[in-house]
């Protein structure tokens, strides 16, 4: 007992409180987290849909139009503004 007569609570009921702050908000960050990894794919695939699967390319003195997966190290591209054409690496 205290000063005051009052006997102490038994249990630390604290602790269970931190912790389940502490477990919330796991939980939220989770949420969050995958909120966001969706949104990202999401806008990932939105932005691949816009870029050109062809590009205009001068092989050998000739154009063709390859596909851009098929660009080689070398090829001359002819570029027109917002063709988005991929840049190969």
């Amino acid at each position: 007992m205290d000063a005051r007569g009052c006997a102490p609570a038994r249990g630390a009921p604290g602790k269970y409180v931190e912790g389940t702050l502490i477990a919330v908000l796991l939980v939220f960050d989770a949420a969050l987290g995958f909120l966001q990894e969706s949104r990202a794919q999401t806008t990932l695939a939105a932005l691949k849909s816009r870029l050109a699967p062809n590009a205009s390319v001068r092989r050998g003195g000739v154009w063709k139009i390859v596909p851009t997966i098929g660009l080689m190290p070398g090829d001359i591209v002819k570029l027109q503004t917002y063709s988005g054409a991929r840049a190969a690496w």
